[in-house]
This record gives structure tokens, sequence and C-alpha cells, in this order.
């Protein structure tokens, strides 16, 4: 009598701990499903095979093969280990080239801020060559040219801020050299300066600019070349 109530309760003990088994992998069964859904596109096949391999690990416990559940339990934990290293390389890859896109976009800007540097810099040597007291024309190529000057300088802050949150620090140092060029030329126009030394200036902040503008580019290519590689 007693080895048969031993028996029992032994017997009742295991089907109890199967059946715990059994209602945690059909929670993990349901958690995979969700992650599969959630991943969508990014790592579907992996994900719906993990899903499908715990949707096997559940059904062999319900068969009384734990051993087979844990295998598939295994294999499962593997694929969605799987599935969740193609989703971060992935995320990687589109942070990589969003990067690179805002290097691009920025060489653009930076570009129209050369050309427009460039005009000033054409319109204070036309004003360095007139006679003076400047006539009415010239006060008002003069006074163009200063707003266009302190404009310049703060489009390039834009660039500058951009650059920091894309922690490129040595480009952002760069344009910081050139910005604070920018502000003694509109000093010195602010002054009508308009001699050699404004112009020195002038034509500094232009072979800085086209440097910054082919690293960028340079930079932005490489990346490219990596990604397709």
């Amino acid at each position: 009598i007693v080895e048969d109530f031993l028996a029992r309760h032994i017997a009742t003990a295991a089907d109890a701990e199967l059946v715990a088994l059994k209602e945690k992998q059909d929670k993990v069964k349901e958690d995979t499903e969700k992650l599969a859904e959630e991943l969508k596109e990014k790592a579907k096949d992996k994900a719906k095979s993990a899903a499908g391999k715990m949707g096997k690990a559940s059904g062999a416990m319900a068969e009384g093969k734990p051993s087979d559940a844990e295998q598939a339990e295994e294999d499962a934990i593997e694929d969605l280990e799987a599935a969740v290293d193609d989703v971060k390389k992935q995320m990687e890859e589109a942070e990589q080239k969003k990067r690179q896109q805002e290097l691009y976009k920025l060489a653009e800007d930076l570009k129209k801020i050369l050309e427009g540097q460039r005009q000033v810099h054409a319109a204070t040597n036309e004003l360095d060559k007139a006679v003076k007291p400047y006539g009415r024309p010239e006060q008002i190529k003069m006074a163009r040219a200063r707003a266009d000057q302190r404009s310049l300088g703060k489009a390039l802050g834009g660039a500058i801020e951009k650059l920091d949150k894309e922690d490129a620090m040595i480009f952002s140092w760069a344009l910081k050299q050139c910005q604070q060029d920018m502000g003694d030329i509109a000093t010195r126009l602010d002054q009508s300066k308009t001699d050699a030394i404004t112009q020195q200036l002038q034509a500094d902040v232009e072979n800085a600019l086209i440097k910054l503008i082919e690293a960028l580019k340079d930079g932005y290519s490489a990346g490219r070349r990596a990604a397709c590689e």
C-alpha cells in the first residue's frame, strides 16, 4: 500500500512538472511569435523558424517527450539569437547609410556656402578697386556684401551643429576656424576695409571649404564602397 501511495505521488509530481514546463514553453512560444511579428521583414525567416521550433517544443512536451522538447527549445533559441543579430546588423547598416547621406548633404550645403563666399569675395575685390568715396551703387554693394558675409557665417553655424551631432570633431573644428575668419571678414567689411588682408581671409575660407567638401565626399564614397563589400 505504501509503495502504491508513493508511486502515485511521484507520478503526480512528475506530471505537475511536465505541465509547468509545457506552460513555460507555451509562453515562450507566444513571445517568440510576437517577436517574429515585430521583426517582420528584417529577420522574418529566422524569427519564424524560432517560433516554429518553440511550437514543436511545446508539442513534444504535451506528448511527454521532455528531451525532444529541450532540443527543440535550444534550436529555437539559436534561431532567435541569429534573428536578433541580423536585426542589429541591419540597424547598424541603416545608421551608417543615414550618416553617409547626412555627410553628403552637408557637403552640398557647404558648396552653396562656398559659392556665396566667392561672390562676396568678388564684390569685395570690385569695391576695393572702386573710386573713393563710394557713390550710391558702391554703397549698396557694400551693404549687400556685409549682410551676405554675416549670413554665410550663420549658415556655417548650422553646418557645425550637424557635425557636432555626428561626432565629427575634426570637421567641426575646421569649420569653426572658418566661421571665426568669416566673423573677422564681416567686421572688416563693417569698417569698409576691402584691402588685401580682407581678401586674403576670404581666400583662406574658400580654400578651407574646398578641402572640407572634398574630405566629406571622400568619406561618403568610402562608406558606400564599404557598404557594397
